[in-house]
This record gives structure tokens, sequence and C-alpha cells, in this order.
């Protein structure tokens, strides 16, 4: 059996574009490749965080993690895990190859 991870672009203003992407990785597989972004991530952050499964590779959020606000009277915004990581790092996590 295969499992298929399918996700679109969202939505951007003023674009016509629509992108949807897809992967397919074989069930014997997929453990395997878990384990190597789990290195990955560990590999790059110089540490494996006790939080590892927290740390979800989304590109626009490596790209521009979201930092908390520094007024706190307003709503607080939600905060990145990756805001704490430096950009250099979040993008070399982006070109990794396995």
């Amino acid at each position: 059996m295969y499992l298929m991870f399918v996700d679109e672009s969202g939505t951007h203003g003023g674009s016509h574009a629509f992108v949807l992407g897809g992967v397919a990785i074989h069930e014997d597989d997929a453990q395997r490749l878990q384990v190597a972004l789990d290195e990955l991530v560990s590999t790059k952050l110089g540490r494996i965080p006790p939080n590892l499964e927290e740390y979800e590779l989304h590109a626009s959020e490596l790209r521009n993690a979201k930092k908390p606000r520094p007024d706190e009277r307003k709503a607080p915004a939600v905060t990145s895990i990756w805001a704490n990581v430096p950009r250099t790092t979040r993008l070399e996590l982006l070109d990794a190859r396995l």
C-alpha cells in the first residue's frame, strides 16, 4: 500500500495560479523517511529536542517563522516553534537533501 500526502498552495491575493502537489511513499519506506527527517532536524538544531514531533516542516513557516508580538496587551499571535531558530538554519533545512 502507498501513503499519499497532497497539499494545495493556498490563496494568494491577486494570483490566479493554483498549485497542487503531492508525494506517495510505500508503507515499508515511511518509517525510514520519518527517521531521516527527524535526524535532519536534530542535526540542524544541534540537539534532539524533547518535543521533536512539534517541529513540523512547512516551507512557508521555515521561511517566515512568526515571532511573538512585542506588545503583549494585544491578542497574542500564534508563535511558530521555529521562531527562535536562526533563519539561516531554517533555510538550510529547506535546501537539505536526504
